[in-house]
């Protein structure tokens, strides 16, 4: 009974509370490091400012960022109440946990000044950004054993970490380039490590009878002992490797071996030692030589069979050429093809020895390039070269419609073409082998015969609309006249061609069109007969980027029946919001010059048509949370610069209102929805 009755005076004291009087204490708040890593745990102390005497009960609340840190333990401080720690809450302000002692005997105890009691939270391994943090202490009550309230304000202390994701362990990997040098020659070793870094040291072995360690690319401090190097170095952010260069000193393979490896970034050097970092590829050897073989036909060539390493080698042909002979000469080096120069005067040279050599070669008859000019060139099926003591023969495919005539020169001289009928409209051509002694130069005219009639072709998207086909024929030296079938919904256009050239179409306004008589003179004219549909096109604005905007484009009007819009060939998506389909455009110009642009880049292409869906899932995991708001957030507040990951269809799916520009409506529209 007794028990109830001091608690029905505990509570009843706690609602007058609100309106007494009483004096001011403060639970500062400190923590244990201030930077604090995504997994690893931060100590939130709470510290009172006085010490009190013959409390019944106090509490505070402990705010932090629920979404960067969980709770994990409470220590009460040594001397104090045994102090216990509630479960998450959340109020207006956000989340916190209390922490509080009560005296179950309601005799009273001693809160001693200082340290209170320690909050352990974890910060969440998925941090991805470095931010920060508060942790704010905030009163919410405390009695005496009169059931007097000793304290109703709000004094407290907020501090604040720095949390930043986790950091991977450094990796470093060594290669070595080139593979083989010569004596006196230099190659490299790379240590080449995966992020940026300041501090690091490197341990390497080397063969000190066949290398010689001469420099680094650094400022670092090298310590050569005995076929062992110590590399030490710090400063400013670097990304560059490290590299070390070594000269061949003694012929044979020499190993290099990095043995161990201590990286870190500048931001730890006053919290830890410079970790080990993880060495990917540990060695790599180096093949110091002074001399290779030489392998070749001494029927074809002469020269000496060893080369020096790193030097030129020169070798020469046999015999001199014949006057229409050439010789092919290939070279591998060290396994590799070999680029092989010819000096011109019967010897050639490889440059920069560095492995066995291996020449081989050929003789052949030279082969004198064949050129075919003239009006009726396009008709020959003419090789492009020919070659000495080979006859050389062609065909030409003659046009019933033309006449031919054939000349010939071979080295500037004026030569007889063999040429013999074959059949109705071919000729067969022929050079002796024994004449092709130059270059040779064919020249083919034709004279085009006047035909009976011309050839009308209509082509274009409209072409199928022309009344009597798509090929048709005219009176040669008369006016032709042609109708179009036109459709509604569509735009006509009409163009004519001949030779290349426009020639002028006549509209006479009723659907039929004219080609002059002078045009229809027996050679082909082509008309494009082109087919549009009337649309309506619109840009406007949609988000700002970093230096760049993203525009909507959308697209109104009929499309053919199977068929879907297209924006430079891509297929459009169809909004029901606004009646169109839709693309996004992504540019530093301006609206005008995206708007001109984009007139040109629209089309139609067979499809299915692609429906935007408004129903809130942006990220498409087919379900709706706030981090389909906090995606629109991103879009707007221009986290992405391209396309990737965050797709066209994610940025079209964030107009929730249909306004065509993202802001925090479409925002907002998310959260009502959950």
């Amino acid at each position: 009974m007794k028990k109830r009755i001091l608690s029905a005076a505990l509570a009843v004291c706690m609602l007058l509370s609100l309106s007494l009087s009483a004096f001011a204490i403060t639970a500062n708040v400190s923590t244990d490091k201030p930077v604090v890593k995504a997994g690893e745990d931060v100590a939130v102390t709470l510290s009172m400012s006085d010490a009190l005497s013959d409390i019944v009960t106090i509490a505070y609340k402990v705010r932090f960022d629920s979404s960067l840190f969980t709770p994990k333990s409470c220590t009460t401080a040594a001397g104090q109440p045994y102090v216990t720690m509630s479960i998450v809450k959340k109020d207006a302000k956000g989340s916190y946990v209390n922490v509080s002692t009560m005296d179950p005997t309601s005799e009273g105890e001693t809160i001693l000044a200082g340290a209170f009691c320690t909050v352990v939270f974890t910060a969440k391994s998925d941090v991805s950004a470095e931010t920060t943090a508060a942790f704010i202490s905030e009163f919410e009550n405390a009695m005496d054993t009169t059931f007097q309230p000793i304290h109703t304000g709000h004094d407290g202390g907020s501090v604040s970490v720095k949390v930043k994701p986790a950091s991977a362990a450094y990796s470093v990997a060594l290669t070595a380039a080139p593979a083989t040098v010569g004596i006196d020659e230099n190659a490299q070793v790379k240590l080449t490590v995966s992020d940026t870094y300041n501090a690091y040291r490197f341990v390497l072995s080397y063969d000190a009878e066949k290398l010689e360690y001469k420099s680094v690319n650094t400022d670092a401090s090298v310590k050569n002992e005995r076929g062992t190097l110590t590399v030490t170095g710090y400063g400013a952010d670097r990304s560059d490797p490290v590299i070390l260069t070594f000269t061949g000193k003694a012929a044979g393979k020499a190993g290099v071996t990095l043995t161990a490896a201590n990286i870190d970034s500048g931001e730890n050097a006053n919290v830890q030692d410079a970790p080990e970092a993880v060495i990917t590829a540990a060695s790599a050897d180096i093949e110091v030589i002074s001399s290779h073989t030489v392998t070749f036909d001494a029927k074809l060539f002469s020269g000496n069979t060893t080369a020096e390493h790193g030097k030129a080698y020169t070798f020469s042909k046999t015999d001199k050429d014949p006057k229409h002979y050439t010789y092919t000469v290939s070279a591998t080096m060290g396994g590799k093809d070999t680029a092989v120069t010819d000096n011109g005067d019967g010897t050639y040279t490889i440059a920069n020895v560095t492995g066995d050599v291996v020449i081989t070669g050929s003789r052949k008859a030279v082969a004198y390039p064949v050129t075919v000019n003239g009006t009726g060139k396009d008709d020959a099926a003419a090789a492009a070269s020919a070659t000495y003591g080979e006859d050389y023969r062609f065909t030409v495919n003659a046009d019933p419609n033309y006449d031919y005539t054939f000349e010939m020169t071979i080295g500037g001289v004026k030569k007889e073409l063999t040429v013999q009928k074959s059949g109705e409209n071919a000729y067969q051509c022929s050079i002796a082998g024994a004449d092709i002694t130059g270059s040779i130069v064919i020249t083919i005219n034709k004279t085009k015969k006047t035909p009976a009639t011309t050839a009308i072709l209509f082509t274009g998207s409209g072409s199928g609309d022309v009344a009597g086909g798509v090929t048709q024929q005219a009176k040669t030296g008369e006016a032709f006249t042609f109708t179009i079938n036109k459709k509604d919904g569509y735009t006509y256009t009409v163009t004519a061609r001949q030779n290349d050239s426009a020639i002028t179409v006549k509209d006479n306004g009723n659907g039929t069109y004219t080609i002059d008589k002078q045009y229809v003179n027996g050679t082909d004219i082509t008309v494009e007969v082109g087919k549009t549909a009337n649309r309506t096109v619109e840009v406007s604005e949609y988000v700002k980027l970093n230096g760049k905007s993203m525009f909507l484009v959308t697209v109104s009007g009929r499309v053919s029946d199977g068929n879907v819009m297209t924006y430079g060939g891509e297929a459009m998506f169809w909004s029901e919001k606004y009646s169109a389909y839709a693309y996004l455009v992504i540019s530093d110009k301006q609206l005008g010059a995206v708007k001109e642009a984009a007139a040109g880049l629209i089309g139609e292409k067979a499809g299915v048509k692609a429906e935007i869906r408004y129903d809130g899932d942006i990220n498409g995991t087919g379900r709706v949370d706030v981090n389909d708001a906090q995606l629109v957030w991103n879009m707007y507040n221009a986290k992405y610069a391209a396309f990737g990951t965050t797709t066209m269809e994610m940025f079209l799916r964030a107009d929730m209102n249909g306004s065509k520009t993202l802001n925090v409506d479409d925002a907002a529209a998310i959260i009502n929805l959950i």
